[in-house]
C-alpha cells in the first residue's frame, strides 16, 4: 500500500503540475474577444466588444494585476468606444471587459472602424459589404467584414506596455479572436470572429459592364452590358423582361452573348453632359444613387495641358448579385489623351488609338491629360545685308483654348526682357501671340533662342575673304511642338526665311517636298519639326560699297562732262581747226612740190613754182571735204 500510495501521490502531483502549467499558458494567451453586432436597415446600431480574461495567476503576467489592467484600459480607450468597465467573476477566475461603439449610419460605422484600426497601428482600410434588399433580383440580408474585434482593440497592447503593466514581449499574447453574433432587425445570426453572414436569395446579375466614352466634343457615349446566369434568367422570367424594359434608355436592347452559362443584353445611349449621363445611367441600373462628376482643368505641373477627371459612383445593389463581379467599368478617352491616375486601374489602347482605363469597383476616379492645341504656329525670319537676323513668331489659338488654360499660353510664350518682346492680339474667335526676337548675327540670335526655343537654329555660313557676289549656306530648324511642351497645332506649323534684296536661294539645292522657294523667300510647312538646308547667293554690304564707288565715279565723270561741255566743245573746235590748218599746210606743201615738178618737166619751171610759192590761197575744210578723200591727203 505504501508503494501504491506513493504512486498515487506522485500522480496527483503530476496532475497538479500539469494543471498549473495549463493555467499559466491560458493566462499567458490573453483575453478572448467576442462580438455582438446589432443594426437596423437604416444603418443605426451598436457593436459590443467583450474581452474575457482568465484571472488565475494574472498577477504573475500583469504587473498590478486586474486593477492595473482596468486603469490602463480606462486611460487609453479611444473616443470611438465607450468603456463599460471590468467585471470579475472570482469563482470562475474570469474578468470581463466591455466596450461599446454606437453608430448612426453605415458610413458612420465604417468611419469609426477605420479610426480604431488606425489607433491600433493597422494600415489596412476597413471593407464592409452589407446587402439589405427586398426586390425581384436580390432578397435578404448579408454582411461581410475584413477585420475582427481583436483588431479594433489592438490599441490596448500599446497602452498596457506604456503603463508598465505587461512586457513588450507579451504584446502578441494579449488578445485572441472569439466568436461573433450578428443581430439584424431582431433576428440573430452566428458568425466567426471575422463577421460573414449571408442570408440572401440571389437572382441578381452576375456582371454589369459600364463602358463610358468621352467624345472629342465633350459629350458622352455610354454602353451598358447586362450578364446573368441563364438559370437565374429563367427563374426571373417576366420579372427580368419588365426590368429591362424600364431600364432601356433610348433604343431597344440587343442580345449580348455572355461568357459561359451567361445570358446577356446590351444598350447604348448618349449624354450631353455628366448630369444627363448620371440620370440615364441611373435608369439603366435601376438606381437613383448613380452620379458622375467631370472636370477639365489646367494641369498644375504643365499649365498648357488640361486634366480631364471623371469621378463615378455606380450603384447596382437592387439588381446585382452580391457574390458576382457586379459593376465592371471601362472609361475611354480620345487618342490625344495620356493616362495619369485611376482608382486601382490600368490603362490600355483601343483599336483606334483611344486611351482605355479600367478602374476597379463601383466608385472610382480616373484622370487623363492632353495638350491644349494651338490653331497654328508661324515664324518669319529676316536676314539683313549686315548679316543681322530677326524673327517674328505668331502663335494662334482659339479663344476657348486660351480661356481653358488661363494665362498659361502667355506665360509660356513670353521671352525674357533680354531676349525679345510679346504682344497679344484678339480677333474674332482667335487669340494671337506675337513674339519678336533679333540678333546682330545668326550666332547672337541662336544664343537667345536657346533660352526661349531650345533647338531652334538659323545659321548663315559664308566663305572667308571678299567676293563681289558670294555663295553661302543657310540652315534653319524649329521644333514648335517641343518648344511648347509637346503642343499640337490644328493647322500645322509654317516657317518663312527672307533673304536680303537681290539674294536668291538656289532652287537646285531643295531636298524636301515641304520646302518651297521663290527667289529670296523660302517657305516651310510641317505638323512637327521644320528644317531646311539651302544654298544661296547675293551681294554683301562690301559688294554694294564697291559697286557704289564705281557708280559714283561714272556719275562723277558724266557730271564733269556736262559741267565742262562748253570748254570741251571750244577746245574740240580749236583742235579741229588746228587739224584743218595742218591738213591745209600739208596740202600746200604737197601742191608746191607737185607744181615744181610739173613745171620743170613742162619747161615752165620757175614762173609757175614762183607763183605757187608766193601765195596762192590754201584750200578750206569744205574744199578738202569736197575734193579729196582722207586717203588722198595721206
Amino acid at each position: 500500500m505504501k508503494s501504491t500510495t506513493t504512486r498515487t501521490a506522485s500522480k496527483g502531483g503530476i496532475l497538479a503540475s500539469l494543471l498549473l502549467v495549463l493555467a499559466l499558458l491560458l493566462s499567458a494567451c490573453g483575453a478572448t474577444v467576442d462580438t455582438n453586432l446589432s443594426f437596423s436597415k437604416d444603418g443605426k446600431g451598436t457593436r459590443t466588444i467583450v474581452a474575457t480574461l482568465d484571472t488565475e495567476n494574472l498577477s504573475e503576467h500583469a504587473k498590478g494585476g486586474l486593477k492595473a489592467i482596468t486603469a490602463s484600459l480606462k486611460k487609453h480607450t479611444p473616443k470611438q468606444l465607450t468603456f463599460k468597465g471590468v467585471k470579475e467573476n472570482k469563482s470562475d477566475h474570469e474578468a470581463v471587459a466591455t466596450f461599446t461603439m454606437s453608430f448612426d449610419s453605415f458610413e458612420d460605422y465604417e468611419k469609426k472602424v477605420n479610426e480604431l484600426l488606425l489607433a491600433g497601428g493597422s494600415e489596412k482600410a476597413a471593407e464592409i459589404n452589407t446587402v439589405i434588399e427586398n426586390n425581384e433580383f436580390v432578397n435578404g440580408f448579408a454582411t461581410e467584414e475584413n477585420f475582427t474585434s481583436a483588431d479594433l482593440l489592438a490599441w490596448t497592447k500599446d497602452g498596457l506596455i506604456a503603463d508598465g503593466v505587461i512586457a513588450e514581449s507579451d504584446a502578441s499574447k494579449v488578445l485572441n479572436d472569439g466568436d461573433a453574433e450578428v443581430k439584424f432587425e431582431g433576428k440573430k445570426y452566428d458568425s466567426s470572429a471575422r463577421i460573414n453572414v449571408d442570408k440572401v436569395k440571389d437572382n441578381g446579375f452576375d456582371v454589369i459592364n459600364v463602358n463610358t466614352v468621352l467624345n472629342p466634343d465633350g459629350t458622352f457615349t455610354q454602353e451598358i452590358i447586362y450578364q446573368i446566369d441563364t438559370e437565374k434568367a429563367k427563374k426571373l422570367g417576366e420579372k427580368l423582361t419588365t426590368f429591362l424594359a424600364k431600364a432601356t434608355v433610348e433604343d431597344e436592347l440587343e442580345d449580348y452573348y455572355g461568357q459561359g452559362s451567361k445570358t446577356g443584353y446590351s444598350q447604348k445611349f448618349t449624354a450631353a453632359d455628366v448630369n444627363e449621363l448620371s440620370t440615364k445611367t441611373g435608369k439603366a441600373l435601376g438606381s437613383e444613387k448613380v452620379s458622375y462628376e467631370f472636370t477639365n482643368e489646367p494641369s498644375s505641373e504643365v499649365p498648357t495641358n488640361v486634366v480631364a477627371s471623371l469621378k463615378a459612383s455606380l450603384d447596382c445593389d437592387t439588381i446585382c448579385s452580391p457574390s458576382g463581379k457586379r459593376v465592371v467599368s471601362e472609361v475611354s478617352y480620345p487618342s490625344e489623351y495620356s493616362y495619369l491616375t485611376g482608382t486601382q486601374s490600368y490603362p490600355g489602347t483601343g483599336d483606334n488609338g483611344e486611351l482605355l482605363i479600367h478602374p476597379e469597383g463601383a466608385n472610382f476616379t480616373v484622370k487623363a491629360e492632353k495638350s491644349v492645341p494651338f490653331e497654328s504656329a508661324h515664324v518669319r525670319t529676316e536676314v539683313g545685308f549686315d548679316r543681322s537676323v530677326s524673327q517674328e513668331y505668331t502663335f494662334s489659338a482659339t479663344k476657348d483654348s486660351a480661356e481653358l488654360v488661363g494665362d498659361a499660353f502667355e506665360t509660356l510664350l513670353t521671352p525674357g526682357e533680354q531676349i525679345g518682346s510679346l504682344e497679344t492680339k484678339e480677333a474674332d474667335n482667335a487669340v494671337q501671340y506675337l513674339v519678336k526676337i533679333s540678333g546682330d548675327s545668326a550666332e547672337d540670335l541662336n544664343s537667345k533662342l536657346q533660352n526661349y526655343a531650345a533647338g531652334a537654329i538659323i545659321s548663315t555660313m559664308y566663305e572667308e575673304g571678299f567676293a563681289f557676289w558670294p555663295d553661302y549656306f543657310v540652315s534653319f530648324g524649329w521644333d514648335p511642338s517641343g518648344q511648347l511642351n509637346n503642343a499640337t497645332f490644328t493647322n500645322g506649323a509654317r516657317a518663312e526665311v527672307q533673304l536680303p534684296f537681290a539674294h536668291k536661294f538656289a532652287e537646285d539645292s531643295i531636298n524636301s517636298t515641304s520646302v518651297q522657294v521663290d527667289g529670296g523667300t523660302l517657305n516651310l510647312s510641317s505638323e512637327n519639326y521644320l528644317d531646311a538646308n539651302m544654298s544661296a547667293s547675293g551681294p554683301t554690304m562690301a559688294s554694294f560699297v564697291v559697286l557704289g564707288i564705281i557708280v559714283f565715279l561714272i556719275l562723277l565723270g558724266l557730271a564733269l562732262l556736262f559741267i565742262f561741255r562748253k570748254r570741251i566743245g571750244t577746245a574740240g573746235k580749236k583742235a579741229w581747226d588746228q587739224r584743218d590748218e595742218a591738213i591745209a599746210a600739208g596740202r600746200k606743201a604737197a601742191s608746191g612740190v607737185a607744181a615744181a615738178g610739173a613745171a620743170a618737166a613742162a619747161g615752165v619751171g620757175a614762173s609757175v613754182a614762183s607763183a605757187n610759192a608766193s601765195g596762192s590761197a590754201p584750200l578750206t575744210q569744205s574744199e578738202l571735204s569736197g575734193e579729196f578723200t582722207e586717203a588722198d591727203l595721206i
